[in-house]
């Protein structure tokens, strides 16, 4: 019997990420300047010079294999919440400069390179009661 794990349904690279240590952001979704509109363009997110965490403070942490139990789950944020409502997203700042680099980092966000017609922010907050039934 071969004890290797089965890495076939992991992203292809996923193994070069195992055990760096990164760090995450939540982040306010960024907005159009011309606009002030939700972006949709990945060029808003690099634009930003500093990332600014809203949860409380950035998570440095190791990036690790995980289970389809949820076995070895890492927070990355600790309730309370306590942010205003609204759009944001999660950066895991790989190269750990502070900065979303395109190629390097990740964002839970869809954001593109072109416009596209659905919401691109990675998850909103809204007040209790707040926002049923809309996406």
């Amino acid at each position: 019997m071969d004890n290797a794990a089965d890495n076939s349904r992991l992203p292809e690279g996923f193994d070069q990420l195992a055990n760096r240590i990164a760090d995450v952001y939540i982040i306010k979704h960024p907005t159009d300047p011309v606009t002030g509109e939700l972006s949709t363009r990945i060029q808003d997110l690099e634009a930003i010079a500093k990332l600014v965490d809203v949860s409380g403070g950035v998570e440095t942490l190791a990036i690790q294999w995980g289970c389809e139990n949820g076995l070895g789950q890492q927070n990355i944020w600790q309730p309370p919440f306590g942010i205003e409502p609204g759009y944001y997203d999660v950066v895991v700042d790989l190269n750990r400069d502070g900065r979303y680099t395109r190629g390097v980092d990740i964002v839970d966000g869809r954001l593109s390179n072109k416009p596209l017609k659905s919401y691109h922010y990675g998850f909103r907050t809204v007040n209790q009661g707040q926002g049923q039934g809309q996406p």
